[in-house]
């Protein structure tokens, strides 16, 4: 089985009349067998690479079914036969998908980036079929109930029909995806007949360092080099066999039309650094800023006592997040049927429909039940009592008293964002203000908030409000430095709030020196960019 990252994928469009120039091409008029004409075309030499046009690789086979005497045909399966990889297809039955999808996509990118390449077109789908059995077990009938539909589905619709002007007994299928599944998709179909060759699964990695031909040497099935043909989409993987046959086709066909189930996965925070904003943003702006102010907000008063309280919210805003990301998705599908002209990324159409509401709420409520376990007995015992909720009857009951609440918090910024995306300019203004405050103290219902911590969460309002309202005012914000406003806000207020809470204690704590080394720190870069830009121009404009 190939990897889908790399490998050329098919059309179910029909090949309709394309086709039929080039068999009188290559077949003539008065010869019944194109292999005399095929030999001296320049993409059938012995070894040959260069990929041919579908149309012509067509106009072979269905040439090929008059020929005399009668030729074999060895046909690829992943993206040859079918569309996607039939790995990808298998893993994709497994249920619930919103949790081992994402955990199957993840170990396959994890696995390609620690083992050199060769190593992972040998190992990456067969570890991850023995996990994903080891897993998730029953997916097997899941996938024998829906095989037969999802080959319907996934097949080459093009290469199929032109098969089917060949004899099914001279027709074989030659794959390293695993046997079973293959011939789980096959059945039911005319194929079902064809010889397969194809590994069990623990022969794929034997097999796929052996090669295409020493599995159908040991299967009996050795083709006649002079007079078969082959199919493929992959010279990487059928080197050996496109090397050994007068008439190896390399065929790229066009991309599938139905996308690979295994890609639309839907991971946490992807569509965010895919389509909504970019990687740097999911690095910089949420997991290098918003993440340390919730822990600057929450977690220095544990510390360095309790450290869990930190892991606890690490979890709780990924928790958060990963619902809120559903309000990125729906602002863009919102703007693209109300807008004239809509801000979209060039991404958008290919993951409309990435983002599933159920799947992110999953996500959403592992990453909470794993933070209140990591808060231990008397972190939840502590969150409980802050509630001013009673004594409570059992344990059990007390992490579903807790649950619940965060899950609360979690639908009312949902709620707030759909509301936010519906809303005219005018009103998006404000509702951006309760947006970022249901981002960074949902937590408050677990944690108390000191005085600094309050200023900190002013200050950082501030700074991500200001240069929104500005823009979506028709101002220009460039000429200042959002990270500054933050850094001012905090050292302009915090001793005020010190003053009227009657404890100048406040302003010696070592977490205030913390929250304002970040707030430097944050602001350093940015500071530089905007003075920098000052000193080489007079015009305000300009800077």
């Amino acid at each position: 089985m190939k990897d889908a990252s790399t490998s050329v994928r098919c059309s179910d469009a029909d090949a309709g009349a394309p086709g039929a120039g080039p068999v009188r091409d290559v077949v003539g008029t008065e010869q019944h067998d194109p292999a005399p004409r095929l030999a001296e075309r320049p993409t059938a030499r012995p070894g040959t690479t260069a990929a041919i046009d579908p149309a012509e690789a067509l106009a072979v086979l269905r040439a090929l079914g008059q020929s005399k005497p009668p030729r074999h045909v060895y046909v690829d399966f992943d993206f040859t036969l079918c569309g996607q990889s039939s790995t990808d297809l298998f893993l994709a039955q497994a249920r619930p998908a919103a949790l081992y999808l994402p955990l199957f996509r993840l170990l396959g990118a994890v696995l390609r980036m620690v083992l050199p390449a060769g190593a992972a077109r040998r190992w990456v789908d067969p570890l991850r079929l023995w996990i994903g059995l080891l897993l998730c077990p029953w997916m097997i009938m899941s996938f024998r109930r829906r095989a037969q539909s999802l080959f319907r589905a996934y097949r080459n619709q093009r290469l199929v029909t032109a098969l089917d002007a060949i004899s099914v007994q001279r027709i074989t299928i030659v794959s390293f995806g695993c046997d079973f599944v293959l011939r789980t998709l096959l059945r039911g179909s005319r194929l079902e007949a064809a010889r397969l060759v194809a590994p069990g699964l623990h022969r794929m990695v034997r097999d796929r360092r052996a090669g295409k031909l020493a599995m159908l040497r040991r299967a009996g099935a050795m083709p006649d080099r002079a007079r078969d043909l082959a199919i493929t989409d992959c010279d990487r993987d059928d080197a050996d066999l496109l090397a050994y046959l007068r008439h190896g086709f390399l065929v790229r066909w066009p991309p599938c039309a139905r996308p690979n189930p295994m890609a639309m996965a839907y991971i946490p925070f992807a569509y965010t650094a895919r389509v909504k904003r970019s990687p740097g943003f999911l690095v910089k702006q949420i997991l290098l800023e918003e993440l340390p102010i919730v822990l600057l907000l929450f977690g220095l008063a544990a510390l360095p006592g309790d450290g869990r309280v930190l892991l606890a919210l690490v979890l709780l805003f990924l928790s958060y997040m990963t619902v809120y990301e559903i309000g990125y998705a729906d602002n863009d599908r919102v703007g693209e049927r109300s807008e004239a002209a809509p801000k979209l990324s060039p991404q958008f159409p290919a993951y409309r429909d990435y983002v599933h509401p159920l799947s992110a709420w999953v996500w959403s409520l592992l990453f909470a039940v794993v933070a209140l376990a990591v808060m231990g007995e008397a972190g939840r015992a502590a969150a409980y009592a802050r509630a001013g909720f009673a004594v409570p009857d059992t344990a059990i009951h007390e992490f579903a008293v807790l649950l619940s609440g965060w899950m609360g918090c979690v639908l009312l910024g949902a709620l707030l964002f759909a509301g936010f995306n519906r809303a005219t300019l005018f009103w998006r203004v404000f509702l951006y203000l309760s947006l970022q405050t249901g981002k960074m103290l949902s937590p408050l219902i677990f944690f108390p908030l000191g005085p600094a911590g309050a200023v900190l969460f002013m200050a950082h309002l501030v700074r991500m409000w200001a240069p929104y309202a500005i823009r979506r005012c028709g101002g220009d914000f460039e000429r200042t430095s959002s990270q500054f406003i933050r850094l001012a806000f905090f050292l302009s207020f915090l001793p005020l709030v010190a003053f009227a809470a009657g404890d100048l204690s406040i302003l010696l704590g070592w977490e205030v020196a913390v929250m304002l080394a970040f707030c430097t720190l944050r602001s350093g870069p940015e500071l530089r960019r905007i003075l920098t830009r000052s000193r080489t121009t007079d015009d305000p404009a300009q800077l």
